[in-house]
């Protein structure tokens, strides 16, 4: 008995977390492409984390989301948010000086750590407004934050001092 009433309380908070997404957002919706978008979709899966897609047998769905979300939040970042403060554009200085590094064949990662060391503070210092370059070399911890995309922007909002009220707001604006 106590198994059913666990069951329908989960069903319960279920539905009203749908619900009040689906008030937020609007209704959920199915992402239907055509073959040759989807095959696109999983060549930039694997070119942003090129082993992770390969190995994945049932979760595959799990990481076309998370490109999904990391192409949204790269998009808003490289085209629409326009950092205000001189550590929000350091930020982004180092995502796009990253993103320049990884695109080089000839980088590997010892080369990009020692790269990044001599040109940036780590993301976490950034994030705490620090923005001297220390000679303590990066970390793969460091180099997983800033390419982390959702937490650059996050993180650039947050040093901006805007809600994401505010930044709808501003968007709508333009």
């Amino acid at each position: 008995m106590k198994k059913d009433s666990d069951d329908s309380e989960q069903l319960v908070v279920k539905r009203n977390s749908r619900k009040s997404l689906a008030e937020k957002f609007g209704p959920s919706i199915s992402l239907n492409l055509h073959d040759d978008s989807r095959e696109r979709l999983v060549e930039i899966a694997q070119w942003l984390n090129p082993s992770y897609y390969n190995e994945l047998k049932k979760t595959k769905g799990l990481v076309l989301r998370q490109t999904i979300s990391n192409l949204i939040n790269m998009i808003y970042i490289d085209s629409i948010y326009e950092p205000k403060t001189k550590a929000a554009k350091t930020l982004k200085k180092l995502y796009e000086r990253h993103f320049e590094l990884i695109s080089n064949p000839e980088i590997d990662l010892i080369k990009l750590k020692s790269t990044l060391t001599k040109e940036y503070a780590k993301p976490i210092d950034i994030k705490k407004g620090k923005l001297v370059i220390t000679e303590k070399g990066w970390t793969y911890k460091d180099l997983k934050l800033i390419q982390d995309y959702h937490w650059v922007i996050q993180t650039m909002e947050e040093l901006d001092g805007i809600s994401r009220k505010q930044v709808k707001n501003t968007s709508t604006k333009k």
